[in-house]
């Protein structure tokens, strides 16, 4: 059962998320505003009618990702000295301050600094909610936090289109500027992370202070301090965070002294782009890259200005609806995502937003333009879009963003990821008003062909690519990508692995009998195994076992062809207790 504690931790730090549905949703309807035309747009006809400019629409939507890519590197040079805490309380000093900028409607270059001061918190939170959630949550616990975390993004989305559309009628600049006040309420949410949430573990144990990440822990997992769980957590943070050769001097408060100084950033980031750790990198910056070029960022930023182009007559009326619609269909993956995998959710979402693009092109591109059957058929692709994305890549992929990292590079591996993230957001983001404005390339609904290309490219990367990880911990994470399972044998690895785990080991007759594994599963694990090079653990009864079973070859086979398995390393144990499980 989760605490008070828990609950209080993972709602403030979640809730930050908001900020990144918010946005985007608010200057959807801030450039549609009339108000807004009327002060950074220009005219063709005399004053008349005035519009923005498509060079206006990207630089202020899109230009926010420049902090945003400033923000992301804050992490990097900042945790170690002010930690994810104080990273909380930057965002939201820098969001206050962006906030206010916007609010007094200035020249449109003070405009654009107002958005990148937006865009640093925007780059903070998204570097660090999701890698703050992912060290304080247990394994079991994971998948639902990272669900709730979409959730509360698109709540951000809900509440910012809501706004847009009950103040659109509005006088003057009360029509955008009640929206954009409303992101205070945000930064304050921000702020009390910072103040009330506990510090990370991982940054605890690289300030020395194991007790304290032992607390920390303790409070987001809701266990005691002092149980095995935890102390092995503290010990693999120390391996990967500290030098080998520390030695644990206590103070007063039972914490280490301070360590050596640790690892720089740029020797874990050269380090990032080899061996195993490269392909983690890889998937998740790719995942960042890809739930964007799927056509997400398209229908939250520039939604209600292309489905009014369209001829869709209430275009916030639709936006506010298509947003309230993503984050319903988010509230079934908080268990999905346990139960169906992080993988399994991906390809089925893929899928089923792929056919909705490719439908919805095809029918406007038989059906007459502006005509009501092809802008009904628009809507009813992008509702059908937003319940896929919803339901599976929104909450997925920011799990799938920091669920693969090591702890050891987890820092630079996000820093890249999010700086991917957000150059995609602003190659998309600059170029869309150009693709779809009257004034310029006008391909219009025709979009969706260009988003179907990239539902593709994404379906390919998941089904080869991203491995399973659901229910796993940290250490067995690690472990599958030290054994370079293939992303399509990742499932079958987890069941092997948990089998042989908890298989009986028997000494008889000097051979090793593998009891209570099938011989499908045993054959499973023997395809996995011995084709990467790796094993599994063996505890046997006493040291004559051990020696029969190693055989002094640390990957020699052992039993029969139906259940044969690699011997990695071999325990001996007393065979009266109940160790004679691994």
């Amino acid at each position: 059962m989760v605490s008070l504690k828990q609950f209080a931790t993972y709602t403030l730090v979640a809730l930050c998320s908001a900020i990144v549905g918010y946005d985007p949703g608010c200057m959807n309807g801030v450039l549609g505003s009339d108000d807004f035309k009327q002060r950074y747009g220009v005219s063709n006809d005399g004053g008349k009618t005035m519009y923005l400019t498509p060079t206006t629409k990207s630089l202020f939507s899109s230009l926010a990702v420049i902090g945003a890519l400033i923000g992301c590197f804050i992490p990097a040079a900042a945790t170690n000295k002010i930690g994810r805490k104080g990273c909380f309380v930057l965002a939201s000093l820098s969001h206050m301050v962006g906030v206010c900028i916007l609010l007094a409607a200035p020249p449109a270059a003070v405009f654009i600094l107002g958005r990148i001061f937006i865009g640093i918190a925007l780059g903070l939170i998204t570097a660090i909610s999701g890698a703050y959630l992912n060290e304080a949550s247990s394994p079991g616990l994971r998948g639902s936090i990272f669900s709730i975390l979409q959730q509360l993004l698109t709540v951000g989305t809900v509440l910012s289109n809501g706004i847009n559309w009950a103040t659109k009628s509005l006088p003057g600049a009360n029509s955008w500027r009640v929206s954009v006040g409303f992101q205070f309420l945000i930064s304050i949410v921000m702020l009390s992370a910072g103040l009330v949430a506990p510090e990370s573990p991982s940054v605890l144990v690289r300030w020395g202070r194991p007790v304290d990440a032992a607390q920390s822990l303790a409070i987001t997992q809701g266990i005691d301090a002092s149980s095995d769980e935890i102390q092995t957590i503290i010990r693999r943070l120390e391996d990967d965070c500290r030098p080998s050769s520390t030695t644990d001097t206590k103070s007063d408060k039972g914490n280490s002294t301070p360590p050596p100084p640790p690892t720089t950033f740029a020797t874990l980031l050269v380090e990032s782009f080899r061996g195993t750790a490269l392909r983690r990198t890889l998937i998740v910056a790719a995942v960042s890259a890809l739930c964007l070029s799927t056509g997400f960022v398209f229908w939250t930023s520039y939604g209600t200005t292309f489905l009014a182009d369209a001829g869709v007559s209430d275009a916030y009326m639709v936006s506010f609806i298509l947003a309230l619609v993503q984050s319903a269909s988010t509230v079934p993956t908080i268990w999905l995502t346990d139960i169906l995998g992080r993988r399994t959710l991906l390809l089925i979402g893929t899928s089923i937003m792929g056919l909705v693009l490719l439908l919805a092109g095809l029918l406007y591109t038989v059906l007459p333009a502006g005509a009501a059957p092809a802008t009904q058929m628009l809507v009813a692709a992008a509702i059908i879009y937003m319940v896929a994305y919803g339901g599976t890549w929104g909450p997925v992929t920011w799990l799938v963003m920091a669920e693969p990292l090591s702890s050891r590079h987890r820092i630079p591996q996000t820093t890249v990821t999010f700086v991917v993230y957000w150059v995609t957001y602003l190659i998309i983001g600059f170029a869309t008003p150009f693709l779809v404005d009257k004034t310029a390339v006008n391909m219009g609904p025709y979009i969706t062909y260009l988003w179907f290309g990239g539902v593709v490219v994404a379906l390919v990367w998941v089904y080869m690519c991203v491995p399973e990880l659901t229910g796993l911990s940290e250490g067995e994470i690690d472990m599958l990508f030290e054994q370079r399972v293939p992303a399509w044998r990742s499932k079958a690895w987890k069941r092997a692995m948990r089998a042989s785990r908890d298989a009986e080991i028997e000494a008889s007759r000097g051979e090793v009998r593998v009891v209570g594994v099938d011989a499908a599963t045993a054959s499973a694990a023997a395809d996995v195994d011995c084709e990467k090079g790796a094993g599994l653990v063996f505890v046997v009864a006493d040291a004559a076992d051990a020696d029969a079973a190693a055989d002094g070859d640390k990957e020699k086979k052992i039993g029969d062809d139906s259940k044969s398995l690699v011997v990695h390393e071999v325990k001996e144990v007393d065979s009266s207790s109940d160790s004679d499980r691994e």
